[in-house]
Formats: structure tokens, sequence, C-alpha cells
């Protein structure tokens, strides 16, 4: 059968700083989004948490960002966060299947969401969603198995120009930044991106490092 086209959103192209949503003083933006994550999740080794996929936020910050050596495609799960709501609620209404195209020059990434809207689409996504979850919660290496079609719609949208990062780009030991307001981190086999869209919401995700095969 053949997948319908996914339908996908530009959500950031990365390469500088995570824009301040609303803080309490005293705080910056990525140690709050962690915190807030922290509250909700229970991530300790040995935790059966069903939403644990989501535990290398609290990671964020914590290793040296590492890039592929070309440009390559990886799946994940993107949410949108509103200050003041609780994370896990937000997590059950807002989170999708993202993917993050990736490249070898720090600031060469892009996020965009596919879209899980319709029965059949739910139906024929559900499986590719729990592989992606399985690699996340067990932070081990392996493949994705998915649809032909969904497979090459997937690796043409990362054909597609990124953006890449000005002259003044600065990346330290654990980030990648850019103007929109985007952060790239890289956690164990996991890619964790922040992405302040308002003053009130940030859109986060998290992201598998599983190769993509098709199936």
């Amino acid at each position: 059968m053949r997948t319908p086209p996914i339908s996908i959103t530009v959500l950031v192209s990365l390469s500088f700083a995570l824009r301040a949503t609303a803080l309490p003083e005293g705080e910056e933006p990525i140690g709050h989004i962690k915190r807030r994550f922290a509250a909700e999740l229970k991530c300790a080794p040995g935790s059966a948490d069903p939403n644990r996929s989501w535990c290398p936020v609290l990671r964020a910050q914590s290793e040296k960002l590492t890039l592929p050596s070309a440009r390559t495609a990886y799946l994940g799960l993107s949410m949108s966060m509103l200050d003041g709501e609780p994370v896990l609620r937000q997590m059950a209404k807002t989170s999708e299947l993202a993917v993050l195209c990736v490249g070898p020059s720090a600031g060469e990434a892009k996020l965009t969401r596919i879209r899980e809207s319709g029965d059949e689409r739910k139906r024929l996504l559900a499986p590719v969603r729990a592989q992606v979850m399985k690699f996340l919660q067990s932070e081990s290496a392996g493949a994705i198995d998915l649809p032909p079609d969904l497979f090459s719609e997937i690796q043409g949208e990362c054909q597609v120009t990124l953006a890449t990062h000005g002259e003044d780009t600065q990346v330290d030991n654990s980030i990648a930044q850019n103007r929109e307001g985007g952060s790239l981190f890289r956690v164990g086999t996991a890619y964790v991106v922040m992405q302040a869209s308002s003053s009130t919401r940030t859109q986060v995700a998290v992201v598998s490092t599983a190769a993509l095969r098709k199936r």
C-alpha cells in the first residue's frame, strides 16, 4: 500500500541562541526546560516510565556535539511546550513524529514535523513511532524500518538545502545554536532540539540516531 505523502512543517533550521521564554528570575532557558522535564519524568536507571523516550532532554549540554560525516536523516519525536502548562499533558496533546536532517557542518540542520492526522495515516505511522520510542528508551543503536514511499520522501526532504551557519556562529563543546532560537545537542544515541517559537512556547524534540532503512 502506498504511504500517503508526509505532511512536513519546518520547525527550525539550526545554527545560533535559544531566545528566552518567560523564565523565573536568574534561570537560563535551557536549564528551565530541563528542570520542567525533570519534575515530571522518571529517568533513573531501570525506570519503566512510559515517557522515558524524553529523558535525553534532562542531559542536554552534557556531551560534546558530534555530527555525521554526510547529510543524514534521523527520526524522533517533537512536542510544543507552553509555559505554565504541565509537560506531560502537552506531550500527550502535541507530540508528533519529526525528521531531523543534519549535515557535517555545525549549524547545518533542519527539524521538520510529520503530521499524524487521519485514521489511515495514524495506522501507517504507528509502527514507525513504536520503533522510534524503542530506540530512544533503550538508548541503543540499530535501524528503523520504513515503508518505501515514506523512506524516499524523508530522504528527499533532507536533500533540500539546509540552513548553514555564518562566520559568527559560536559552537562550544555541546551546542550549536541559531538566530531563529534553535539549539542542537548530542546526548548518547540521541539528539535533542530546543526552539523558542514565541515568548511563551518552546518546541522540544528528542531524535534517535538509529539508521533509517527501507523495508
